[in-house]
């Protein structure tokens, strides 16, 4: 968290993006309004966390460069603006009260505004700490590799303050289609936000992906600068890939029902990949990694043939389980 806060400090005073040693500016530095425009599009995206510290930055920073408004805009009411971001401060200690930090729907701040709501117990002694994203001592080091092995195990890792606030429930995102017949969702974790979907693919899909998948199986092989092409007991499975026309009835039906509910064009070619299917069959595995390729390396997006550079990188994935 305070490395993310750090990141939108940065980028509204100074119109930068930091990450790790490399520093991205913008021709000029951002407006109070422009700032303010992003603060308040994030929060009306349920993004209230970074919605509310881009806000109150905008705020910080009119005091300093006074606020300059497009030709467009009359005048910018400061007491407008701080009437909305109260306004968003109560709902965000709302859905953080009810709902806790993260959702599929929400996204805020780990601690409240209000001061007799933060004397709760369970926001007492709240822990934050920043986010490291694509660095190679995370995956590599002996604490992740240990857990990975607890959880092939089942072991519980989670701790009953993080278990007793999960859920299971009926979903619909508020989508015509699904309020009659809802999917069956259970939250395992909440920070990061994890979800199984039950029941999301149709015996006769899965039927359908596996008759046409099994003939092209073949080792999995390894992908990256230093071991594309090559095999290893790092990565243990079978695989291949198909697409919807390959499989009208399995593939082609799960993306549309991926497009329908959880909002990703998996229909499309330039936005999705096409499907892998994998076998581990008896005691295969894949080791600890991460599924972008790139890892924030743009020094080596020319050297990489796996993607499409001009369609960038893995930003999700969605994995089913099928037997």
């Amino acid at each position: 968290m305070l490395y993310i806060k750090n990141l939108i400090f940065s980028f509204i005073t100074e119109g930068a993006l930091e990450y790790g040693e490399d520093r991205f500016e913008s021709n000029g530095d951002l407006t109070v309004w422009d700032a303010f425009k992003i603060g308040v599009k994030g929060a009306n995206n349920m993004l209230l966390g970074s919605g509310l510290d881009i806000m109150l930055h905008a705020i910080e920073k009119a005091k300093t460069d006074g606020v300059t408004v497009p030709p467009f805009v009359d005048t910018l009411d400061m007491k407008v603006l701080r009437n909305l971001i109260k306004t968003a401060k109560t709902v965000h200690d709302q859905k953080l009260d009810r709902w806790g930090a993260r959702t599929s729907t929400h996204s805020v701040n780990p601690v409240p505004y209000d001061k007799r709501l933060a004397k709760k117990k369970k926001f007492q002694n709240v822990k934050t700490s920043p986010i490291k994203l694509n660095t190679e001592n995370v995956i590599g080091s002996g604490v992740e590799k240990e857990m990975y092995i607890q959880l092939c195990r089942s072991i519980e890792l989670r701790t009953p303050t993080q278990v007793k606030d999960l859920q299971c429930k009926y979903e619909s995102k508020g989508k015509p289609y699904y309020i009659y017949g809802p999917r069956k969702v259970e939250v395992v974790n909440h920070e990061p936000y994890i979800a199984m979907v039950h029941d999301f693919i149709q015996p006769s899909e899965i039927k359908n992906m596996i008759d046409v998948a099994s003939p092209k199986l073949k080792r999995s092989q390894m992908v990256g600068s230093k071991v594309n092409g090559s095999m290893s007991d790092y990565r243990v499975s079978e695989q291949t890939w198909i697409n919807e026309e390959m499989s009208p009835q399995g593939a082609g039906k799960l993306s549309q029902r991926i497009d329908e509910f959880l909002d990703l064009k998996a229909t499309s070619t330039i936005d999705a990949e096409l499907y892998q299917v994998a076998n581990y069959g008896i005691a295969g595995q894949y080791d600890v990694h991460y599924d972008q390729v790139l890892m924030g390396q743009q020094n080596v997006m020319q050297k990489r043939e796996v993607f499409n550079i001009y369609a960038g990188d893995r930003l999700a994935t969605v994995s089913s389980f099928v037997n």
